[in-house]
């Protein structure tokens, strides 16, 4: 099972990194080759993923390690001024004699009291949270992405109490977070939904103890983590995939699913695909993901429009400045806002889907994509270009050092692609 990275790689450098509480972290393949040797394969972001991950979780440790110990410095420093406040209040009471009941409540303050305690629950500090996240949406964040951090807080809350002091989270709430995350998980949730769910609770935390709501981080903050399972990659056969575009379908759904087998595009992508891409007279689409446009590794790919696609396309080409396709009021064809702290998602492609009957239609629009890359990965001569396919940064050395991307290889691959679909 291939394992998950922790960090983000940089080909040209040969370095990965991790940003954290705005600071940024780095490792390069030189330095995981000489403190963990044991781990250590190789110069690719394959073979030294293993090691990467370890140095992060020793990091991750380290940095809460610290954040702890600077904690106790002040907490000391807190409970020395305590003490000499609460002793001098003795002096006090020593020379202005009271009655025995006051002199108790004052031995009980200094018996019990606490010094460092912020006051606020748990649902407070959420809300505050909540806040300083809605602020990024647009900027750092997409609202689809905030929607999902509010979902995943709010289970937390519920779980640990929206009244409980915030001052309660600790390593033994967390663990306990941890196994009712894992009996979601036997009772039919995957892997992947609670490893966010508990990534997102980890932010939260750390954002707490960032802006002084919470004293004190659970201990080894970093170690608690769910083991996220692959699963299968799920694709439609040829023969499903012939059966959906005979299946009476609309041109208009026909080109959505063409530009999903064609071009390797998810409903953003298809949304996103800018007139300036479209070469219309070569009939050819050029472009980065949508998803990851703004990563530097991702390639520039080139894909040859089939003829059904290209004939499509520039019937339902849009008068829109930038964009390909919009809906008939010239919109996007996927929008996603914040109402009332929701997320507002209309997706035209999607509903376009769900509107196609076929027992051919086993699967979501994504796995369209999938079943190309798969078909291509199994490929003899093709095989190569699989990851080129989908806009995947190149892994090994010499793709990332030393050649091209293989366009014209892939574009003789997308054209296969099409004989095996019938189009």
């Amino acid at each position: 099972m291939p394992t998950q990275p922790s960090m983000t790689w940089n080909k040209k450098q040969r370095t990965w990194y991790k940003k954290r509480d705005c600071k940024q972290y780095a490792v390069s393949c030189r330095q995981l080759r000489k403190q963990l040797p044991s781990l250590y394969q190789g110069d690719t972001e394959e073979s030294s993923r293993r090691a990467a991950n370890e140095w992060w979780r020793r990091k991750e440790a380290a940095l809460d390690h610290a954040a702890a110990k600077g904690q106790s410095a002040e907490v000391e420093a807190l409970w020395a001024s305590h003490y000499e406040q609460t002793l001098r209040s003795f002096q006090q009471l020593a020379a202005n004699p009271q009655d025995p009941g006051t002199q108790l409540a004052s031995l009980r303050t200094f018996l019990g009291a606490s010094p460092i305690t912020s006051g606020q629950t748990i649902g407070q500090v959420k809300a505050e949270f909540l806040s300083a996240m809605h602020a990024r949406v647009g900027v750092e964040i997409v609202a689809g992405h905030y929607a999902q951090l509010v979902r995943r807080v709010n289970a937390f809350v519920a779980f640990a109490g929206d009244s409980t002091p915030i001052n309660a989270i600790d390593g033994n709430v967390l663990a306990r977070y941890v196994e009712h995350l894992c009996n979601q998980v036997k009772k039919g949730h995957s892997t992947v939904y609670a490893n966010v769910q508990l990534t997102s609770v980890k932010q939260f935390i750390r954002w707490a103890y960032k802006t002084e709501k919470l004293d004190k981080l659970p201990r080894e903050l970093s170690s608690y983590s769910i083991e996220v399972k692959k699963s299968p990659v799920k694709t439609f056969t040829p023969e499903q995939v012939k059966g959906l575009l005979t299946s009476g379908i609309t041109d208009r759904t026909k080109l959505f699913i063409l530009l999903g087998l064609n071009c390797g595009m998810t409903q953003i992508d298809v949304s996103d695909l800018q007139q300036s891409e479209v070469n219309w007279t070569a009939g050819t689409i050029t472009r980065k993901r949508s998803k990851t446009e703004k990563w530097e590794t991702v390639p520039t790919v080139s894909y040859p429009l089939w003829a059904d696609t290209f004939r499509l396309l520039i019937n339902f080409r849009s008068n829109h400045k930038t964009l390909v396709l919009t809906t008939g009021s010239g919109k996007p064809m996927v929008t996603s806002e914040l109402v009332a702290g929701r997320e507002k998602k209309t997706d035209t492609i999607q509903k376009a889907w769900r509107q196609i009957k076929t027992s051919c239609k086993t699967l979501a629009y994504k796995h369209l994509r999938k079943t190309s890359a798969t078909l291509l990965a199994g490929h003899r001569d093709f095989a190569t270009v699989a990851d080129l396919f989908l806009g995947h940064s190149p892994k090994t050395v010499s793709e990332i050092h030393y050649k091209k991307a293989p366009l014209e290889l892939l574009a003789d691959a997308v054209r296969w692609l099409g004989e095996v679909y019938g189009v």
